[in-house]
């Protein structure tokens, strides 16, 4: 599950789009060092438009608003950039609804997750005993006293 990325310039004007995003839009063949505006990628009537340029205007963010686009339904998220020199970018990420539901009702991210955590803690625990017993041998034997803990 890819997040589609636009980077918007505070003129319209597209100043970076993801593959994702280029092949979700329909314009996979522009040339990305080029700064084209939105607008005239798209079409005046295209629904995203009609989400991201008022908050570009109004320098507004908004989080996980959904937009029917290409066929599919996205959760679009914008957040403003501050440029510099008064200048605004605003960053869109767009989320295909259906991939991400897609995970959900399985319960498959939650058992990665669990997975992920009990193999870090596995393998920080004994490395973590290993880098105190170091830390120990490091030290001048006549500063320090090693403890050993062992059973009877």
């Amino acid at each position: 599950m890819t997040d589609a990325i636009l980077l918007i310039g505070d003129d319209g004007g597209l100043i970076f789009a993801s593959r994702e995003a280029r092949e979700r839009l329909g314009f996979a063949d522009i040339d990305a060092g080029k700064h084209k505006s939105l607008r005239l990628l798209l079409g005046p009537e295209h629904p995203l438009l009609e989400f991201i340029e008022p908050a570009l205007a109004n320098r507004t963010q908004t989080h996980g608003a959904a937009l029917r686009l290409s066929g599919r339904t996205c959760l679009v998220s914008t957040f403003t950039l501050e440029m510099g020199g008064g200048s605004v970018a605003l960053l869109v990420l767009m989320r295909d609804l259906e991939q991400a539901r897609a995970w959900e009702p399985s319960g498959h991210l939650a058992r990665l997750g669990d997975l992920l955590s009990g193999v870090t803690h596995q393998v920080r625990k004994p490395l973590n005993v290993m880098m105190l017993q170091l830390e120990l041998l490091r030290k001048p034997k006549s500063n320090c006293q090693m403890l050993w803990i062992g059973r009877s």
